[in-house]
């Protein structure tokens, strides 16, 4: 009786061979999903790679860019250009006797801007650290020996 059981309850060996290839092709399936998503992850880390080389490559350039406009700039703002250039244009250094000043009535003269405040202003900040942290180890040991010693035998001596 359980061997007619047994053969009751056996699948069919076509369908034992269908459920092993559905596996197989399952682990074949699983393996390429995660294949493709590596391949896809690694090719667009190669793509920021070379996005962020290419960019540093061309911050590089500017850089060296504007460092050569500055020295361009420098070159043409430099004193023996500015004056020879004054010079082109008509200007000339003027000497005591072609400077003519003018007096002008209730012109204060330049006046000087104070931005400090008065010395006598100025508050000082309290200190910041209390009292009690300014004392040493060794003022602080001493201090309550003395008391202690003061405390035990203080009363004896009283």
């Amino acid at each position: 009786m359980s061997t007619e059981k047994n053969q009751a309850f056996q699948q069919a060996p076509w369908r034992v061979q269908l459920q092993i290839l559905g596996m197989v092709l399952l682990g074949f399936v699983t393996t390429a999903l995660v294949a493709s998503i590596y391949l896809n992850v690694s090719a667009q880390t190669a793509a920021a790679a070379i996005e962020t080389e290419s960019l540093s490559f061309t911050r590089d350039t500017l850089q060296r860019q504007n460092a050569s406009l500055r020295t361009e700039i420098g070159v043409i703002t430099s004193a023996r250009e500015m004056r020879k250039r004054a010079e082109e244009l008509g200007f000339f250094l003027p000497d005591a006797e072609s400077s003519h000043y003018l007096l002008i009535k209730g012109y204060p003269g330049k006046q000087t801007k104070i931005t400090a405040p008065p010395i006598t202003q100025i508050e000082l900040p309290e200190s910041i650290l209390k009292p009690i942290y300014t004392q040493s180890l060794w003022e602080w040991l001493y201090e309550n020996l003395v008391d202690f010693r003061m405390n035990q035998y203080g009363g004896l001596l009283k």
